[in-house]
């Protein structure tokens, strides 16, 4: 596909947030305040499975990103984002070009930066926080893991709806998935 971006990120799945953040702020990463995300995900009208719209927003920015699994690697996830100005307006284009709304989600996520290198911790309702790197390439993601002694947990690329799965829970259950309030 032209134009797009492979993410170099992976989540790390049974490791202790409490632990790593604080390794984090040891090893000189700037903690960021914590984002509140709401998003809407689209189905492609072609059915093509592991690709889907995302329309994401943290109340100041929103964007739209295509994004498609190729393989469960740091470098396995082919991503396409524009930044829109209007939350609402793109969740009106997007059902009006025919994609078809499947859920509503809302997640939380702490980050810490350190030279272009992202690592956040990401909560969602029904189970346990995990922790995801992403950096501009596979070898500061490889290098971050290792030097956070996380290299030998549970890792995966693939999305939050497959996460869920590894919890026993189906994340299409939940047309509207938020924090109980």
């Amino acid at each position: 596909m032209q134009n797009s971006f492979i993410e170099n990120e992976i989540k790390i799945i049974d490791a202790d947030t409490a632990e790593v953040a604080n390794k984090l702020l040891k090893l000189g990463f700037e903690q960021q305040t914590v984002t509140e995300f709401k998003r809407y995900i689209f189905d492609l009208p072609s059915g093509e499975k592991n690709a889907w719209i995302r329309l994401r927003s943290d109340g100041k920015h929103a964007t739209v990103t295509y994004k498609r699994v190729l393989k469960d690697s740091i470098d396995g996830v082919e991503e396409i984002e524009v930044t829109v100005d209007n939350f609402d307006r793109a969740k009106e284009l997007l059902s009006a070009a025919g994609l078809k709304q499947v859920s509503y989600q809302e997640n939380t996520r702490k980050s810490f930066l350190q030279s272009g290198i992202e690592v956040s911790i990401d909560s969602w309702p029904l189970i346990p926080p995990y922790i995801e790197i992403e950096a501009p390439t596979k070898a500061e993601v490889e290098d971050t893991l290792h030097r956070l002694g996380l290299s030998k947990h549970k890792l995966s690329s693939l999305p939050t709806k497959d996460i869920y799965e590894m919890y026993g829970l189906h994340l299409d259950d939940y047309k509207v998935l938020k924090f109980e309030d």
